[in-house]
């Protein structure tokens, strides 16, 4: 049986063309700089038949607000398998051992961003978020008022604990949708 499991460093070619192929596929192949920070970002893990890739995902933890508090969030990217391995459960495979992981590691609540949503409602998941865009010039918000007290300033890497303290500050006494 097809086993989840990290995917070691000697694969990172691999795992490229998988992504290429499943995300870019327009851009055809690519040249990558060994050091892609891209690579880097949240732990790669893949289905394999002994040392054979079939699919492959990406684990991510971030900090994010959940009714009224910070919780840490996991979240999977990059979830591939090449055509030759599809429709044989691997993805669903890959799905379920994930959410055992971040099970494991008292991850509370895990997202994704799926590339079609009724692809991963078949394997479980929902939709919790739905967003609208708006485009307009900034002076349709002319109208919104009179400048109210503040200031403005640049901020950098150093601040984000004040960014973050004036995000909540702004939002307090309002309820989310999720709250």
């Amino acid at each position: 049986m097809p086993e989840y499991r990290p995917v070691p460093e000697r694969y990172r070619q691999q795992l490229q063309r998988f992504d290429e192929y499943a995300f870019h596929i327009e851009d055809g192949p690519q040249t990558h700089d060994p050091d892609d920070l891209d690579a880097l970002l949240g732990d790669q893990r893949g289905i394999f038949d002994g040392e054979d890739l079939l699919s492959v995902g990406t684990l991510v933890e971030f900090d994010a607000r959940f009714r009224g508090s910070w919780i840490t969030l996991g979240g999977l990217r990059g979830v591939s398998t090449p055509p030759e391995h599809r429709r044989q459960g691997y993805v669903r495979q890959f799905a379920r051992e994930s959410l055992a992981e971040f099970r494991d590691r008292g991850v509370p609540l895990v997202a994704l961003w799926p590339f079609e949503t009724s692809f991963y409602r078949n394997l479980g998941w929902g939709t919790c978020q739905k967003y609208v865009r708006y485009d307009f010039p900034p002076r349709a918000l002319a109208a919104v008022g009179e400048r109210g007290e503040g200031t403005y300033r640049q901020v950098g890497e150093a601040d984000w604990e004040t960014v973050r303290d004036a995000h909540l500050a702004a939002g307090e006494g309002t309820r989310s949708r999720s709250g």
